[in-house]
């Protein structure tokens, strides 16, 4: 019988047996025969036949097959028809029965077919949300309709032919979210004589092989454009014009590691998490205050508080009060609300008297103690007092760091975090850099001392190896023995004396760590274009799906090369990335030609490539942003020849055979690039427009609230001033406020501030006051404050660190309240909780109405205000009934602030003192920022939180303030000393200045909608210079500037009025290394001055070496030593060289860089390759570079150097000439590579070295390596050569660079030999009382490795090399050994052990064992399971190792775990009863640090744990934690109606850091489940209606105990949960979902509060849907179903918490939410729907009721 109809047979047999108690005949078609089924199946009678069809035309069968057939086709046909009809949506596949003209005809074919589908999808929707209570702001909509908008998605898909030969394809979604995975391609194929073979338009691909020196990708993906591809007798060419849509990036690791480097900042000490607690007080070599850490004595009894800086959890911390200390000994203090903190929060070192914490605090945050000092006399001092109301602390953080006070030196400044935890320590470099102001790159060592400045800092040993001892991997830090590091070197760092660095401050120093990674995979980042990557493993492609597995979308790729990997190969990933926002355009066009001849081919490359960037598109690029592009071609030749000759000559030698024949390759490569690194062909760093940064201060109402008493006036002449937002007609247009606008601003209408002052008499004052930011804006580079005005008076402006909260109020009866002494504020003042409802009474703390004269109401304070009465402001201020809460307490600390740290600032209204400008009655003053009125206090610069505004009057007068800012610019002014000249900056622009006109070479661009664009120019306003003196004015770049690619300094300039000065332009590194260009202004007309770099950087060949100070020659001049490759400081000096004081404005614009170096470069490449048979391979290459040629996407960088190389790699398969009948591998590599660079330009300098001179410069490069390895290929035959040789690995590896430049040497070594034995013994078990017994191990695996490694760095000083840095010796052997055993099938043990043996200091640095033993024993049917397991970690590294200690550090865990299951059914009246599951665990982890020998063996199998009598040194790490946990649980079961389980579950964990151990236990019991199936079959009639009513119920209980530090708290928790799903009602056929839960606990916090949770959750949810056939009623001409679906959803939840202790609520909020969604399926192709969601949420503490409701209708179409 055929296997067809076997299958056949099978199949009816199997349709028989499938239909009960029915007599069935069927008849079913496979693979083309027919099968004929009739039975009796629940008889087993059964009768089948499969024939085929003409076979059934002559039996007896032939009707019924006849019929069947027809109705299976019919059946079949129908079903097609209609999946097509519903697939092909409105518009079907359209076929074109055309007939193409002859030359058409002849070019596409005949005919053609277009299918479409997809679909749109347009959404009408949107949601308003209601506050109840709302009070609207003056001016406000009122309109409660939600605001509709519009969503549309389209998807499409279309694939189609016009003829034979044009193809279409289209994939598009617009909610892709990114463009290049939408798909668009057009393609036409040519024929097999036609020049034109193909032509691809839409989303293409380019492979350009035979390319290698311009950088070109050989495979191109991710480009949008026009392809065509051809043949032209024997010439290949493709021709391409495209978009890059992915953008084209490398990675490099090395083995399993990353080899990854990162920059650490100086100023990047970690913060806020080491603290002394003793300290003594010195002063430093300045004078300035320091500490020094105190370690006497002892501290007992310490105590912790911490104030998080949240207002919302004040309940129940206690109120407290940290002190510290400033520079002069005065006391200074800080109130917050601090709750105490255990051992999970922090770790105390009882040695060293210092606090770490677990995480970094942030700023506002405090941190203070309390503890009793016993003082080396045993006496005991009581530091701080926790016993009162209030909480006395000593201050380790306050909220506002200080560099002025005691706490800011109590916290550690030598810690920094490494980029990674656990990283190798033995492949870790960390370089201390100074960075260069002038030429030459960042030096690493001292130039005084000659030494690194890592070793000056203590990092690094005499020797250059790292002090491994300050760096803690398992942390992820290193700390600096000194406690401020950066200030013994030379020169000092100042960044430990200020508390906020602005966002460009750069310190001196930097920290350079380089490190590997460990990877188990490599991340390239998301998005990566399928096809683009290019694998090499030590410069060998690798393919995908064999070598490697890669996810596109995650960008994960895994590794596992044919051959394995060693552990130090370099693996290089080229890819492309599809980014999700790329701003830049890049555009690729090329030509490619190949052509083929008999020995080889010839390939001709040439690609124009360009990026054109935004700020490019927009005029005016920065550095950076630069436009480029260009040219890169390429030609090489190929010659391949295939040499059987020579294979059989190597088939001579003894035992060689070859299978292959020998293979010559030959090629040439010649290469040009022409790159314009920038096409817009200049560079600006800075344009003058928008280059005011303005803190806005603010001017509505809003903001602002009833001011303090400013410092020296008192109440009896404050007046109540009324502030508000003028609204309608009475808003002022810009045009008469600001003359000088285009008219199409002119109209438009601006609100402003307006303070009506009822004043009286001389002195009357009134105050505002706002907070400007709580944790404090930095205003050190903020140059003036700008307040447009009207109105007479004197207005005084304070902004300070702190200004008093305590603000006066005028009320009803004229009487003063408010200022107090005490916080006037509504709610709870503390928490700021607050209810509408309930506390919106005013700051009074009264409610009543004015009218009603309720006592200790204001009488005044009453908010209205009436739309319809628009210029009513009378109550516009009024606190009760206002809709916000009301406080004195502007910063949100809590409490009263009254402290006065500020700085204040006075303008007379009527005095042209810092006017600027005057318009119809509005006044600009610019007040300098540093020109302060009167200083209060001690404020701060960096942390301004505060402002206020008071005005002096004597008569009644309105004040209107429509701007107020404090400015800022890029430009800075150089300090000017006492009575020396000043000069200021300002802009002015062609918007707001008629008298302003830009340089005639500046274009004015105009925006979208054809406006004018703002041109302008800095204003340098000098006043009063006296001859020979000068004004200076300057702007950095902290991070540095490189102008070499351009060749001169371009900007405008221009004296606006004054006398003639001179102007110099200076550049450089800082003050004392910089270039300078003078120009005289003695007209008045716009001058473009072009600064020259070549004669600049010419004044070093002829400067003398005895100038120090500035040398000039002619108009040029330097100082120091400057370079164009790192200017960080541009100046320009204002000086009088006449023998008048003068004064004048000067207009500067565009500032940029010009004349871009563009050259032309060229490359060669000439390769050779043999390969010898199957026996060797050799490959040579020789390549050479000029200085000028660079590479696509090569960063341009100018001044490369010239690059002379040659690599030759090669293999011999050593196996080739042993036996075959070994049956071995061993594969041999040898790889060389040296490349010798001679540079145009020195690191970091700017002259170019002439071409005698670049060789005694030249840099050079050796590497070598050699990797060799040995396996067997197939089993020996002798079985001791078997067991021996066939189960053994071998590899080895070696490696060899030399890196040597003028400045620095470096030469590293690798060394790897590995060896892996694995045997799996197998024999026959030997039987023993009834009982199998294995002899021998099931799986024996050893190993070994030896690795050694070293790497060392010189740096030149002077004509000698200087050690810089070394890698110590590494010489490691790894031993290691797993054994598998089961003896018997019940018993099974693993044993594992690995050991690390440095062989440089002869010492075991690693040891790890791992055992682990599991019994089954068949008992009857109890099923017990033991598990016993035990790890041990022992490391010993080079840092515990001296010849003053050997320590090691060590780890334990230990589990221990039994289970068994209880057969109840087989034990008598327990039958109905679940097996009993039995679950009994025990853990155990040791962490023990600095111990003086390795624990003996019962320790380390865990058999006796006796830490207390280890010999070691003491630690504040050492950990120990045991866990124990017992499960059991059981149920039962009654048939398939109740369903009843119970568990009981039992958990301890103590332990902790030694000496801060915490015992937690939990209980949870009962934690049961009750399940009822299928309720509605036991209530009579409800069948009928519903099905599948499934109730369960969960209930849950908990009880916690927590023991710290001799103290214990405790919470219980109790959880239901009521569930049913699946119920079904019949009629209509609706299922219903239907859950509760809810959720209670009771718990104690550590200071004695017992607190009250409530959770409360309920939802339901339904759906109903109704199916018929036929046409829409409305729309009879589409055809399809019908269908109506709707689901309902609506869930409650309830959330309550409460402090029992003082009865107040902290959380009391409900909610419910309300959707109902529908949909009518009007046809198979349109389907509309809508839906309405309504949602509520009340928060009672707050008062807060917010409904929100939401509509959606949509529609879709499908085509």
């Amino acid at each position: 019988m055929s296997s067809k109809k076997l299958c056949v047979y099978i199949i009816g047999l199997w349709v028989g047996l499938a239909s009960a108690y029915s007599i069935n005949e069927q008849v079913y078609l496979y693979d083309g025969l027919f099968v004929l089924s009739k039975f009796y199946a629940n008889n087993y009678i059964i009768h089948f036949e499969a024939h085929g069809y003409d076979e059934y035309l002559n039996n007896l069968y032939l009707k019924v097959f006849h019929d069947k057939w027809q109705s299976i086709q019919l059946e079949e046909g129908e079903a097609t028809q209609r999946r097509e009809e519903e697939e092909a949506g409105l518009i079907p596949t359209i076929h074109i029965p055309i007939t193409l003209p002859g030359p058409m005809s002849n070019i596409l074919g005949e005919g053609g077919s277009i299918k479409i589908n997809g679909s749109q999808r347009i959404e009408l929707g949107g949601q308003q949300r209601f506050v109840a209570n709302r009070v609207y702001k003056e001016g406000e909509s009122r309109l409660r309709l939600p605001e509709l908008m519009m969503k549309q998605r389209l998807r499409v898909k279309l694939q189609g032919t016009i003829g034979e030969r044009l193809h279409a394809f289209i994939d598009h979604d617009s909610e892709r979210e990114l463009d290049i995975k939408n798909t668009i391609r057009l393609k036409y194929e040519g024929g097999e004589d036609d020049v034109i073979q193909g032509i691809e338009a839409g989303n293409v691909a380019l492979t350009l092989p035979g390319v290698s020196l311009i950088g070109a990708r050989v495979s191109h993906r991710g480009l949008f454009g026009l392809k065509s591809y051809g043949m032209l007798g024997p010439v290949n060419f493709t021709i391409i014009a495209s978009k890059q849509q992915g953008e084209t990036q490398t990675k490099h690791f090395e083995g399993r590691a990353a080899r990854d480097s990162a920059i650490i900042r100086d100023i990047d000490f970690v913060r806020g998490r080491f603290f002394w607690v003793l300290v003594d007080t010195v002063r430093d070599a300045y004078g300035r205050l320091t500490i020094v850490p105190d370690t006497a004595g002892e501290i007992i009894d310490l105590k912790v508080y911490y104030d998080d800086n949240v207002l919302t959890n004040n309940y129940p911390a206690k109120v407290g009060v940290i002190y510290d200390m400033d520079t002069s000994g005065q006391e200074v203090k800080e109130v917050g609300f601090f709750d105490a903190v255990g051992y999970d929060f922090y770790t105390f070192d009882e040695v060293l008297k210092f606090i770490e914490l677990n995480r970094g605090l942030r700023e506002g945050e405090k941190l203070g103690v309390t503890y009793k000092y016993v003082t080396p006399a045993g006496d005991t001092i009581q530091v701080g007092d926790d016993t009162g109301d209030t909480l006395r602390l000593v201050a380790l953080k306050l909220g506002t760091p200080n560099p002025a006070y005691l706490s800011w030196w109590r916290e550690w400044k030598n810690v920094y975090s490494l980029p990674a935890k656990d990283i190798d320590v033995s492949r870790l470099e960390i370089s201390v850099y100074r960075r260069s102001t002038g030429e030459g790159e960042d030096q690493d060592v001292d130039t005084a001392t000659g030494k690194p400045y890592v070793e000056l800092l203590g990092l690094q040993k005499p020797n250059g190896e790292l002090d491994l001892s300050r760096i803690h991997a398992a942390k992820g830090i290193i700390i600096f023995p000194e406690p401020f590091p950066f200030l013994r070197l030379s020169p000092p760092d100042s960044i430990y004396h200020i508390a906020r660095y602005p966002p460009d401050f750069v310190g001196n120093y930097y920290i350079k760590v380089i490190y590997l990674g460990v990877k188990t995979y490599y991340n390239l980042g998301f998005n990566v274009i399928e096809g683009s990557e290019v694998v090499k493993l030590d410069g060998r492609v690798l393919q995908r799906d064999k070598d490697y597995t890669i996810n596109y979308e995650t960008g994960m790729l895994t590794l596992h090369p044919e051959g394995g990997m060693a552990p130090d190969a370099h693996i290089s990933i080229d890819y492309e990335v599809a980014p999700f926002l790329s701003l830049a355009t890049r555009n690729l066009l090329g030509l490619h030609a190949d052509y083929e001849f008999g020995l080889g081919a010839s390939y001709f490359t040439l690609i124009y490539n360009s990026v054109q960037t935004p700020a490019a598109a927009r005029g005016k690029p920065k550095i950076g942003e630069e436009p480029r592009r260009g040219i890169f071609g390429e030609m090489s030749v190929h010659l391949n020849k295939e040499i059987w000759a020579i294979s059989k000559l190597i088939d001579r030698l003894p035992i060689v055979t070859t299978e292959v024949p020998t293979q010559v390759e030959v090629s040439f490569h010649g290469a040009v690039s022409a790159p314009n690194p920038n096409t817009y062909g200049r560079v600006y760093l800075d344009d003058f427009e928008n280059t005011l940064a303005r803190t806005r201060l603010g001017t509505d109402r809003l903001e602002w609230s009833y001011g303090s008493v400013p410092n020296g006036k008192d109440t009896a002449d404050f007046v109540q001033v009324l502030w508000y937002n003028p609204v309608g007609e009475q808003m002022v247009e810009k045009g008469d406020v600001y003359p000088n606008l285009p008219e199409y601003y002119k109209k438009e209408r601006i609100s402003y501030l307006r303070l009506v002052i009822p004043a009286s008499e001389e002195g009357d004052w009134i105050s505002l006051q706002k907070l400007i930011s709580r944790v404090g804006e930095d205003f050190t580079d903020k140059d003036y404050i700008e307040i447009r005005v009207r109105g007479k008076g004197v207005l005084y402006v304070d902004l300070g660190t702190n200004i008093p909260e305590d603000a006066p109020r005028r009320v009803a009866d004229g009487s003063i309240q408010g200022y107090n002494g005490e916080l006037d504020a509504e709610g709870d003042p503390v928490t700021r909780e607050w209810s509408q409802d309930v506390d919106d009474v005013g700051l009074d703390g009264v409610r009543g109405d004015d009218e009603d004269n309720v006592p200790g109401d204001d009488g005044n304070d009453d908010y209205r205000y009436d739309p319809s009465r628009p210029y009513d402001y009378s109550h516009i201020n009024g606190t009760e009934g206002d809709g916000r809460l009301n406080t004195e307490d502007l910063n949100g600390n809590g409490v009263l602030d009254l402290e006065e740290n500020y700085y204040e600032y006075r303008v007379d209204l009527e005095d042209t003192v810092f006017l600027v400008d005057e318009y119809n009655g509005w006044r600009l003053y610019q007040v300098p920022l540093k020109q302060v009125y009167k200083v209060v206090g001690v404020p701060s610069w960096d942390r301004i939180r505060m402002a206020r505004i008071w005005v002096e009057v004597g008569e009644p007068d309105t004040v209107d303030i429509v701007e107020f800012n404090v400015v800022g610019t890029k430009w800075r002014v150089v300090k000017p000393a006492e009575g020396e000249p000043k000069v200021e900056i300002s802009y002015i622009s062609t918007i707001g200045a008629e008298e302003y006109t830009p340089p005639p070479e500046v274009k004015v661009e105009r925006d979208e909608l054809g406006r004018l664009k703002p041109e302008g120019s800095m204003v340098l306003t000098y006043r009063e210079v006296a001859p020979d003196s000068s004004v200076r004015v300057y702007f950095t770049e902290p991070n540095g500037m490189d102008f070499l690619m351009y060749k001169s300094l371009v900007f405008y300039v221009r004296l606006y009025e004054g006398d003639p000065v001179t102007l110099y332009v200076r550049f450089g590194g800082d003050t004392s290394n910089f270039y300078e260009y003078k120009v005289e202004l003695d007209g008045y007309e716009w001058r473009e001055i072009r600064v020259p770099f070549k004669e600049l950087t010419n004044l070093k060949m002829i400067r003398p070496d005895t100038v120090e100070g500035i040398f000039r020659q002619g108009i040029y001049g330097i100082k120091g030593r400057p370079s164009l490759t790192n200017i960080r400081r541009i100046e320009l000096v204002i000086a009088n060289e006449g023998e008048q004081t003068v004064s004048g404005v000067i207009w500067v614009d565009d500032l940029f860089l010009s004349e871009v170096r563009a050259e032309v470069g060229f490359a060669s490449e000439l390769r050779g390759k043999v390969k010898l048979a199957d026996v060797a391979d050799v490959d040579v290459a020789f390549t050479h570079r000029d200085p000028y040629f660079k590479q696509m996407g090569e960063a341009y960088r100018f001044g490369g150097g010239e690059r002379y190389a040659y690599t030759v790699n090669g293999s011999v398969s050593l196996h080739k000439f042993l036996p075959k009948d070994w049956g071995v591998v061993i594969p041999v590599r040898v790889t060389m590579s040296r490349s010798r660079s001679l540079p145009r330009y020195l690191a970091g300098k700017d002259v170019e070295l002439k071409e005698d001179v670049r060789k005694d410069y030249a840099s050079l490069a050796e590497n070598r390596s050699v990797t060799v390895s040995w396996r067997k290929s197939k089993a020996s035959k002798f079985w001791l050569t078997h067991v021996i040789f066939d189960n053994l690995n071998v590899t080895g590896s070696y490696r060899q660079g030399w890196n040597e430049s003028y400045e620095s040497i470096d030469s590293s070594y690798n060394a790897t030999l590995n060896a892996t034995y694995e045997v799996r013994p197998s024999i026959k078990p030997i039987s023993i009382w009834k009982w199998e017994w294995q002899m021998l191990p099931q799986s024996i695996r050893l190993g070994a490795s030896y690795g050694a490694q070293h790497a060392v760095r010189y740096r030149r000083m002077g004509e000698t090399y200087t050690l810089s840095r070394r890698t110590p010796w590494q010489r490691n052997i790894t031993y290691s050994a797993n054994v598998g055993y089961s003896p018997m099938k019940m018993i099974s043990v693993r044993y594992g052990l690995e050991v690390v043996q440095d062989m440089v200091i002869e010492a075991q640095t690693n040891w790890r064992e791992n055992v682990s033993i599991n019994l089954t024993p068949s008992v009857w049917k109890l099923q017990p399971r033991w598990t016993y397991s035990v790890g041990y970690n022992e490391y010993h590294g080079r840092e515990l190792i001296s010849d003053t200690m050997d320590l090691r550090n060590v780890g334990l865990d230990i589990r221990n775990e039994f289970n068994i299951t209880l057969p109840t059914k087989e034990l008598p009246l327990l039958g109905w009863v679940n097996p009993v599951q039995v679950s009994v665990s025990n853990n155990r982890t040791f962490r023990f640090y600095y111990l003086k020998e390795r624990p003996p063996s019962e320790f380390r199998y865990g058999r006796r744990v006796d830490f207390e009598n280890l010999p070691k040194l003491p630690y504040t790490d050492d950990m120990k934690q045991d866990g124990f946990n017992l499960k059991v649980g059981s149920g039962f079961n009654l048939k398939d109606i109740l369903s009843v389980s119970i568990n009981y579950q039992e958990s301890r964990t103590s332990g902790g850091k030694l000496g801060n151990f915490s015992v937690q236990e939990v209980v949870r019991f009962p934690d049961a489940m009750v399940r009822i199936t299928g309720v509605e079959r036991y209530i009579p009639g409800m069948a009928k209606l519903i099905t599948g009513v499934s109730p369960s119920l969960n209930y849950k209980k908990s009880r916690t105990v927590r023991c710290e530090r001799g103290d214990t708290i405790q919470s219980v928790q109790e959880e239901w949960n009521l569930q049913i799903s699946g119920a079904n009602l019949k009629k209509p056929n609706m299922p219903i979902s239907f859950s509760i839960s809810e959720t209670r606990s009771k718990e104690e916090d550590w200071n004695r509060n017992v607190w009250s949770n409530r959770r409360q959750n309920v939802n339901f949810s339904t759906s109903f849907s109704v199916t018929t056939q036929g046409g829409t009623p409305i729309l009879g001409w589409l055809k399809g179903g019908r269908s109506v679906n709707f689901n309902l959803k609506v869930s409650r939840t309830v959330d309550e918490r409460k402090n029992i202790t003082t009865g107040h609520k902290t959380r009391d909020s409900y909610s419910i939410s309300v959707r109902l969604e529908g949909s009518y399926r009007f046809s198979s192709v349109i389907v509309g729907g809508a839906s309405i969601n309504y949602s509520r949420s009340k928060e009672r503490t707050r008062g807060t009721d917010t409904q929100i409701l939401g509509v959606r209708v949509w529609t879709e179409f499908k085509f």
